[in-house]
């Protein structure tokens, strides 16, 4: 249970560097950041 709230957090923290990166303040849908990832 804690290893997978620990990778859910992970994720959230990538998640919000690669937005505060691209310069987005706003927190984005899942499937835009995937999107975007994937480019």
């Amino acid at each position: 249970m804690l290893e997978t709230i620990s990778e859910d957090n992970n994720f959230i923290h990538k998640a919000t560097v690669f937005a505060k990166k691209y310069g987005y303040n706003e927190w984005q849908p899942l499937e835009y950041l995937t999107e975007k990832l994937e480019e």
